[in-house]
């Protein structure tokens, strides 16, 4: 392939390529390259040119820049280049919503471990409410992204009071007890549509909410006996001020784009089941995540059931696998999860009838074998 100039060739496709380094505070100053495309050499060497002054321009304010504001400012609109939009406006939120207060006008190179730390226990229970452990670390990552950003040293961690807060807290993950399951299994097997068909596939595949409200039926392979998730939906912020979209895209996560086995009775259902449409639950539209929440409760509701988060399809699910004896390695695979331990961790909470029969079976035979206790 014909090159010229600097870093500048000619593609197959007879378009012309430039590349040029960028070196990212935010990436601990590692060099990466990016490409511009034109018509003809010309063009692309004057978009490479023009890349290079502004780089320059950029390198220059930042050399001025002083104020947490302003770098925080500066480095939201640097991850534009590199993060997931739906990512970068949860970013945007916690910028607006809980750093507005922090620093604002302090120098970054002033700031210090023990304002950033007095901050964090501050915000934790601002106005007498607690923010969620996940918002609570969120909030950390971006204060030291922005540090960063802003050539400090200064590296903060969540202060150990707030860890332990939420280590000995008595917050539980809930699960559908077996006569709740039966309860469920019952309410959604009368008249099944397709939401009570929706709910069904969680309850046996392990699906997010994100992701049943954006499946689409070519994403169900009959033939294969599969599901295919390679999008989910949510609502997120827009640039509108007060407004907000359904956003839908790829998961959090390379391992969440997954293919799950159906089991044979969820098949039979699927079989049978006339799905018009783009999509398994709205047909031709995205469902709304929280409409199909608000569902789920009246659902429970009708079943006689407690009422649960929908997520508690996903830890039932993955709870029942495990009491199965189904592998912790196969189940990671169809949750999508990257790590085993996040699953056994995080997702299996066997009940105290699980727990009595397990150490029954590993006790049946013990007399017999050891002779009487004592």
């Amino acid at each position: 392939m014909p090159r010229r100039g600097e870093n500048i060739r000619k593609r197959i496709d007879g378009r012309w390529e430039g590349r040029y380094k960028c070196i990212s505070a935010t990436s601990g100053a590692k060099a990466y390259y990016k490409s511009v495309y034109g018509k003809s050499y010309g063009e692309v060497k004057q978009r490479l040119l023009l890349i290079r002054q502004e780089s320059q321009n950029n390198t220059v304010n930042c050399a001025v820049i002083h104020t947490f504001s302003e770098c925080m400012a500066l480095w939201l609109t640097d991850i534009t280049q590199r993060c997931k939009y739906s990512t970068y406006v949860k970013y945007q939120y916690i910028c607006d919503c809980h750093l507005k207060r922090f620093a604002c006008e302090s120098p970054v190179s002033e700031i210090t471990n023990e304002m950033c730390e007095k901050y964090l226990i501050e915000e934790q229970s601002l106005n007498g409410r607690q923010l969620s452990l996940s918002t609570m670390k969120t909030i950390c990552h971006v204060i030291n992204q922005i540090l960063k950003y802003g050539k400090s040293s200064v590296k903060v961690s969540l202060p150990e009071k707030i860890t332990l807060a939420y280590k000995y807290s008595s917050k539980e993950i809930t699960v559908f007890s077996v006569e709740e399951q039966r309860k469920l299994l019952n309410f959604l097997y009368d008249k099944t549509d397709r939401y009570k068909l929706g709910i069904l596939i969680c309850l046996f595949s392990g699906l997010r909410l994100g992701e049943i409200c954006a499946l689409r039926v070519n994403d169900i392979d009959l033939p294969n006996k599969c599901i295919k998730v390679s999008q989910t939906v949510q609502r997120i912020k827009s640039d509108s001020e007060h407004k907000t979209i359904l956003y839908c895209a790829p998961p959090k996560s390379a391992d969440s784009i997954r293919t799950i086995p159906l089991c044979d009775a969820l098949l039979e259902l699927l079989i049978k089941m006339d799905m018009q449409g783009e999509y398994l639950l709205n047909g031709k539209s995205l469902m709304e995540p929280r409409t199909y929440q608000y569902m789920f409760s009246r659902y429970l509701k009708s079943a006689y059931i407690s009422n649960k988060n929908f997520h508690s399809l996903r830890h039932t699910f993955a709870t029942n696998c495990i009491g199965s004896g189904m592998d912790a390695k196969c189940l990671s695979e169809i949750l999508g999860h990257s790590d085993v331990k996040t699953t056994m961790n995080r997702y299996v909470h066997p009940s105290m009838d699980s727990k009595r029969h397990q150490i029954n079976k590993c006790f049946a035979n013990y007399g017999q074998n050891s002779g009487h206790l004592g």
